[in-house]
């Protein structure tokens, strides 16, 4: 079987990589907020345009070089780690506060598809100058509120809201939070020796948050950092909802991005899918079964420009007179008169 592995990767070595053509962005952790993505909420932090990009240095970078090893926040594994403890993104800032056994909401916007499954786990590291170990993340691998640990149903790009619960009895100062993305895109050689979408060496990406865990017995905080602001991105749904709901997805805008200040402008469409969920009761638990349902939110626009960050920018405020006019029109980044 090692050499059915090592002949898929020659393969791609040889005949499909240099084939491949760049796509721009791919998915990012935004709740909670990745050391990468930390500028996009107003922290201190240094600015990662790329924080959608974590894949280990790319599919031949981990697979080809590096027989399929990466940092554990999605550097390449050769360094530099910028993503993990000294490095330019990871500066200790804790951007969740949590209680023991909470059922949490996280947040990961895709914005280039390539379908595989997220996982989440949690390394109570208490020491922001250490890094995290993947032997420490392995220990909780943390449950969905569908009772899977794995969601498979990445199906579009958008932003998708999960629920995981925290582990029980699980504490700390300082805990890293990790995001991993396992795509599916690639063709490849499953176990039994068929090919197959998704089968064999796929590319990953990672993101990784720094948040404290606080006992039960300690009053509950609300759903914000301890910094100065709330990091928390702006979903479609009330905070009554959040026990019960299943997986909101919500579709990445058709409009292409600005080429200046790649990923600067927040993603709030105004057409969204929710799925409805039905599950089937059996002794094992299984992951959630969608069914999408669209629902628009688009209203006449006019005189639109960027403002804040963006003001004086022709390019961004063209932006914002295409996607204002579809729904898509962030208040903190662009105003209509």
């Amino acid at each position: 079987m090692d050499n059915i592995w090592t002949c898929s990767l020659m393969v791609c070595s040889l005949v499909l990589c240099p084939l491949m053509v760049p796509v721009r962005g791919h998915g990012r952790l935004l709740d909670p907020p990745s050391r990468s993505s930390l500028w996009r909420f107003g922290l201190s932090s240094a600015i990662n345009y790329n924080d959608n990009q974590l894949s280990c240095g790319g599919f031949a970078n981990q697979h080809l070089y590096h027989q399929g090893k990466c940092g554990v926040c999605g550097d390449p594994y050769q360094g530099p780690r910028d993503n993990e403890a000294g490095g330019r993104y990871a500066k200790g800032i804790i951007s969740r506060r949590y209680v023991e056994g909470q059922l949490i909401d996280i947040v990961v916007e895709v914005t280039a598809l390539h379908y595989g499954y997220f996982e989440f786990r949690i390394c109570p590291n208490n020491n922001v100058s250490r890094p995290a170990t993947l032997e420490c993340l392995d220990q909780n691998l943390l449950v969905l509120s569908s009772g899977s640990t794995r969601y498979t149903e990445v199906t579009s790009t958008g932003r998708y809201v999960l629920e995981a619960q925290l582990p029980p009895g699980l504490t700390c100062s300082q805990c890293v939070f990790q995001w991993k993305w396992h795509t599916g895109n690639n063709f490849g050689f499953a176990p039994d020796g068929h090919n197959c979408r998704g089968c064999g060496p796929q590319e990953e990406f990672y993101g990784c948050a720094d948040v404290t865990i606080i006992p039960r017995s300690t009053p509950v905080p609300d759903r914000q950092t301890t910094a100065q602001q709330t990091l928390r991105p702006v979903v479609n749904t009330s905070p009554t909802e959040i026990v019960t709901r299943p997986p909101l997805v919500t579709p990445a805008p058709t409009t292409p991005a600005p080429t200046q200040r790649p990923g600067g402008l927040p993603f709030m469409p105004g057409v969204t899918v929710r799925t409805s969920s039905t599950t089937t009761t059996t002794t094992t638990a299984k992951p959630t079964t969608t069914k999408m349902v669209m629902t628009s939110s688009l209203q006449p626009v006019s005189g639109c420009r960027a403002i804040n960050l963006w003001a004086g920018n022709p390019i961004l405020d063209k932006w914002c007179v295409t996607n204002c006019a579809q729904g898509n029109c962030p208040a903190s980044a662009c105003a209509c008169s």
